[in-house]
Order: structure tokens, then C-alpha cells, then sequence
């Protein structure tokens, strides 16, 4: 009787855990397009803070851990019509960007970016204060 008892209770959750669904895993919230809005104007004290920019330069990360650019965006408020590609870690927040020296070059750039309050920041490799803003494209 208490071996059935077991074998019952075994069973009936066994068999109701089988039923349960698991949720799926959120995107990264960088996967899309970001579009550049503000870049950080500093005059070499540090005391520097983002400023409008009227740009079409455009940042599009996939989710296969690739991005691409329609504008050089190895430098900050760059608007040259060059495009960039790389490829992007979530672990470490770097961006390895190639052709950032108006050639093609397999050498790669190291950026960082944070996401914060639904912003995309990236720093530039630059001897003040640096940086761009993104807003993030939301399609309908």
C-alpha cells in the first residue's frame, strides 16, 4: 500500500511538472537600431555633458553577436559616409569595430557602450572625454 501511495504521488507530479512552460529568454536589450541623438561635448576638464546632434548615423546590432554602421563610428560626431562592421560582447561591453582608419583592415577598434535609461552610450578612445548617445529605433 505504501509503495502504490508512492508510486501514485511519483507519478502524478512527475508526469504535472511535464506540463509547465517555460518562459522565453529575453532579447538583449542592444539587438536593433540605434540612431545617434546627442554627442558629449568636454573641454578637457571633464566637466562635459551631452549636447544635441542632428545625424542620420545609425548603429545596428544583431543577434548573432554582429554589428554594422552606416557612418564611421569610430569617432565621436563622425558623419563620413563609411561603413563599419564588428562585433559586440555582452559580457564585457566592447565593440570591435574594423575599417576605422579608412582602409580596409582587419585591425580592430575597442569601444565600450552601456545601456542606461534605454540610451545606448559609447566611449571613444579619445584623450578627453569622448562619447555618443543613441536612441533606439522602435518599429511599429
Amino acid at each position: 500500500m505504501k509503495k502504490s501511495l508512492i508510486l501514485t504521488l511519483f507519478l502524478f507530479f512527475g508526469l504535472s511538472s511535464c506540463n509547465e512552460t517555460t518562459e522565453p529568454l529575453d532579447e538583449p536589450a542592444i539587438l536593433g537600431t540605434w540612431v545617434l541623438s546627442e554627442i558629449l561635448i568636454d573641454p578637457g576638464d571633464g566637466s562635459g555633458t551631452y549636447q544635441p546632434y542632428e545625424s542620420n548615423k545609425m548603429i545596428e546590432f544583431l543577434s548573432d553577436g554582429t554589428l554594422r554602421a552606416n557612418q564611421n563610428m569610430c569617432y565621436a560626431g563622425n558623419q563620413d559616409e563609411f561603413t563599419n562592421i564588428g562585433h559586440y560582447d555582452l559580457e564585457t561591453s566592447k565593440l570591435y569595430v574594423t575599417n576605422c582608419h579608412y582602409q580596409a583592415s582587419e585591425e580592430l577598434e575597442v569601444l565600450t557602450f552601456q545601456i542606461k535609461d534605454d540610451h545606448l552610450f559609447i566611449t571613444h578612445n579619445c584623450i578627453e572625454p569622448c562619447g555618443e548617445k543613441y536612441d533606439k529605433v522602435v518599429k511599429e
